[in-house]
């Protein structure tokens, strides 16, 4: 082992010592003097990187191909070649040479317009528009807003835009370009003939307006008038006013009446009376009716004398039916006179104070009835007074609605020459034959770099999260706790089942021969080695058997110890009296497997616990099988795993701590330091299972 394999970090238990009271192997002290004289180089991250990868190459490029094919075949499904479909649309202008004049504001406006197109076609409600033209024509496409505008490319050169819409398949970047195409040119045309100016939409908001209004001034008329319009009304309260005036007179003449007959007598009464009957037969209702309808027949008897012979019928019936009116009028007025005279001749204070009552209750009535008629007249006056105002307003509403109109007729005329530009469709989306872009190449080998980059980078955080021992010089950095006296190599099943010669567990014996340390105990005959395992991980029964045998072939009578009494190592096989009975101090049998070669077992697993087991147990069980064996090797089991593995590890001459590739670098430095600090410079480290390309094998 190279002075140089030692690491940096470990200080040596024995600094203080001097070379005439060390006891172990004098070679260390050369390692001490080494590393207090000379400074260890610089780490250097090359080599480091070197260790880590070497003898995992072909792990390696194994791992890293298959991972570097699963991306290629994910980025092959997952990038498809693009093909394009490309439309082109020219903005013209309605104004000559406007493209020559850069700076003038016809110039800017043309442009401000063609820009204004290019916002519209990128817009959000042309893109909506145009999905839902997709779905609705194509139900089986699935197809969103962002979907398409991550797909849409629109360019500008002066006053023509190209549109470019990319897709895996050809034919729907086609249909979805002149689908495009299609939603933009219905919404130009929409736009077009909505487009209006400010002045224009001022016009048009205040028509509304006045529109709202005459409907609420209409509803007012109606809700005001009901039934009756203005004309009515006025007629309407005009007659009512006719009614009111013969209502007040009559209310007078009742009054003039009431005081006559107060102040009066009989005779005045009369007179009076007879006053009263001439004005019912003037104000007689049914009376005047039937003058009037006797009017009407006369008219129509002459008529019918001019058109008829005097013995036609019609002219017969005329002249019965006025003779029977003239009849009845003058049987009205008879009995009108009859009424008003009756009672009124007998001059008694009885009949003219049932008179007097008479009047005075036809007075109240007509009161009564003229206030009425005052409250009637005076809410169809305040009714006529309000449509009049109504009237009025919605006449100039009205006015004002016509001007607005004519306004509004005349900017729209002339705002159909505002636009600078009129849309052209040069060509429309056409099937594109070959891809446009085909990025699956750089994809897959992008992919293929990222894979062996993530390998690497995992083998590497492995390394420097969880340090493990791979090969010998690995466990250079515990040369002053545990040097390294050899490697095991694996036994396949043949070599197990047949008697051959191991040659790697002769070597590790002769190792162990050949250390140069003074035994525990002077007074035994009998080199006592210990075996134990760095982790679970590591078969220390199989490798204690291998140095046992390798002893005994040596010509030394070995006695192998199954040490190993924690309660999950328990044995069905090995359940004979051994090694616990020997500690509790009872009989116990030993196997012969070969000549020089016994085998003492575990024991009865409920005879003695590990936790029961003291040093003093463990020395005398020593003491007993060291006087008739020349070397004792016993299996300790995994390092901590149980109590009487620290304590046999004290009383041995060497410890043997075996671990083996891939295991934790942290466990084997914790379990040297243990060993060390238990029993000093009397551990030494075996790799088992030793790779082929190790540096202690090929060296």
């Amino acid at each position: 082992m190279s002075a140089q394999s030692i690491s940096a970090g470990e200080q040596p238990a024995y600094a203080n010592v001097s070379a005439s009271s060390f006891v172990g192997d004098p070679s260390l002290l050369r390692v001490r003097n080494f590393l207090d004289t000379e400074e260890l180089p610089a780490p250097d991250p090359l080599k480091w990187l070197l260790r880590t990868f070497r003898g995992r190459y072909r792990q390696v490029v194994g791992y890293a191909f298959l991972v570097a094919s699963v991306l290629v075949i994910v980025v092959n499904s997952l990038v498809s070649p693009r093909y394009e479909s490309e439309a082109l649309i020219r903005i013209a202008s309605t104004q000559p040479y406007i493209l020559y004049e850069k700076n003038s504001m016809q110039s800017m406006h043309f442009d401000a317009f063609v820009l204004s197109q290019i916002s519209l076609l990128s817009g959000p409600v042309l893109l909506e528009k145009t999905v839902e033209n997709i779905v609705d024509k194509y139900p089986d496409i699935e197809l969103s807003k962002e979907e398409l505008e991550s797909r849409l490319e629109i360019s500008q050169s002066k006053s023509l835009i190209t549109l470019k819409v990319s897709q895996s398949d050809p034919g729907l970047a086609a249909t979805f370009t002149n689908a495009l195409l299609d939603t933009y040119l219905s919404m130009q045309r929409d736009g077009t003939r909505s487009r209006v100016s400010y002045r224009e939409e001022e016009l048009s908001q205040r028509e509304s307006r006045l529109l709202e209004k005459i409907e609420k001034k209409n509803s007012q008329t109606l809700d005001i008038g009901g039934e009756y319009g203005i004309d009515s009304a006025v007629l309407a309260h005009i007659s009512k006013i006719e009614e009111l005036q013969k209502s007040s007179k009559r209310l007078a003449d009742y009054n003039r009446m009431i005081g006559e007959l107060q102040n009066t007598g009989i005779t005045s009464t009369a007179l009076t009376y007879d006053k009263d009957t001439t004005r019912a037969l003037v104000d007689d209702d049914a009376l005047d009716e039937m003058i009037y309808d006797r009017m009407k027949l006369r008219t129509e008897l002459v008529h019918l004398e001019d058109r008829y012979q005097p013995w036609h019928r019609n002219v017969l019936n005329s002249k019965s039916a006025l003779r029977i009116l003239e009849q009845s009028i003058e049987d009205r007025r008879e009995s009108i006179k009859s009424l008003k005279a009756d009672g009124d001749t007998m001059d008694t204070s009885e009949s003219r104070q049932q008179k007097l009552q008479d009047l005075i209750g036809k007075r109240d009535n007509a009161e009564n009835v003229f206030k009425g008629l005052q409250d009637e007249a005076r809410v169809l006056h305040g009714k006529t007074v309000e449509l009049k105002f109504l009237e009025k307003e919605s006449i100039v509403l009205r006015e004002l609605l016509d001007e607005t109109r004519r306004i509004l007729d005349e900017i729209q005329l002339e705002s159909r020459f505002d636009v600078p530009g009129v849309v052209e469709v040069i060509s429309r989306g056409q099937v594109a034959s070959e891809p446009a872009k085909d990025r699956r190449n750089v994809f897959s080998v992008i992919a293929a770099l990222f894979a062996v980059g993530v390998t690497l980078m995992a083998y590497i955080a492995a390394a420097i999260v969880r340090p493990a021992v791979r090969f010998s010089d690995d466990l250079g950095a515990l040369a002053l706790q545990a040097p390294l006296i050899g490697c095991l190599e694996p036994l396949d099943d043949k070599e197990r089942s047949v008697a051959q010669s191991d040659i790697s567990a002769h070597k590790v014996r002769n190792a162990i021969q050949l250390t140069k340390l003074e035994p525990v105990q002077s007074e035994r005959r009998s080199r006592i080695i210990s075996v134990v395992a760095d982790s679970s991980g590591v078969c220390s029964g199989e490798i204690s058997r291998r140095l046992g045998k390798s002893f005994a072939e040596s010509g030394l009578k070995t006695l192998l110890v199954n040490a190993d009494i924690g309660f999950a190592s328990v044995s069905s096989s090995d359940a004979s009296d051994g090694w616990r009975e020997l500690l509790k101090g009872e009989p116990h049998s030993v196997e012969e497997l070969q000549p020089q070669y016994d085998y003492l077992s575990s024991g009865d697993p409920f005879c003695h616990r590990d936790e029961n087991v003291s040093l003093a147990g463990v020395r005398e069980a020593i003491s007993k099988l060291a006087s008739d064996y020349e070397v004792l090797i016993f299996n300790t089991g995994v390092f901590g795993a149980t109590l009487s593995a620290s304590l046999i590890a004290t009383e041995t001459d060497l410890t043997v701590l075996v671990t083996k590739p891939d295991s934790a670098l942290g466990a084997v430095r914790r379990a040297a330091y243990e060993l060390n600090r238990s029993n000093q410079f009397r551990t030494r480290l075996v790799l088992t299972d030793v790779l082929s390309n190790d540096p202690f094998v090929t060296r």
